[in-house]
């Protein structure tokens, strides 16, 4: 990664390998807005960023429950069976 310093406010970002397949349009959109100084665009980017983070986790947390559910049952049933 090479570090480089961008915006108005000094603030330093640094510029990802061009093969980071991880970059999304939001990303892009987010580094666009931030080098055009246009704050109010990089807030809403920022807020949709974090929105789409706290739905991933909380898909991670219902997947984990059901996961643990689904393994409770199967071995409910293998106890049943054993009877």
């Amino acid at each position: 990664m090479e570090e480089i310093a961008g915006g108005a406010e000094g603030w330093w970002k640094f510029r990802l390998p061009s093969n980071d397949h991880d970059l999304t349009e939001e990303d892009d959109a987010l580094r666009e807005a931030e080098r055009d100084g246009d704050g109010r665009q990089a807030d809403k980017i920022q807020i949709m960023r974090r929105a789409k983070i706290l739905r991933a986790r909380d898909a991670d947390r219902n997947r984990a429950k059901r996961d643990a559910e689904i393994k409770r049952l199967r071995r409910r049933a293998k106890l049943d069976r054993a009877k």
